[in-house]
């Protein structure tokens, strides 16, 4: 799990590209480490009402729709 503090969605999804840009420079005896990120966005404002344990649901439902979506392609 990575907390980031951004300004706006475009903002993190330029971090997240960033991350995975790194992860997929990863190799182990000659097999390529594959990586999927889930995102989950809220508000400052909004961060005392929501729980830990929900965003790192919300991200991980996130995650596996983009791995969804990446395989349906």
């Amino acid at each position: 799990m990575v907390y980031c503090e951004v300004n706006s969605l475009i903002e993190a999804n330029i971090k997240k590209n960033s991350i995975l840009s790194e992860l997929d420079k990863i190799e182990i005896d000659g097999v390529l480490i594959t990586a999927s990120i889930g995102s989950y966005c809220i508000h400052a404002s909004k961060i005392q009402d929501v729980s830990i344990d929900s965003m790192i649901n919300q991200a991980d439902m996130c995650m596996y729709k983009e791995k969804h979506l990446s395989r349906s392609l």
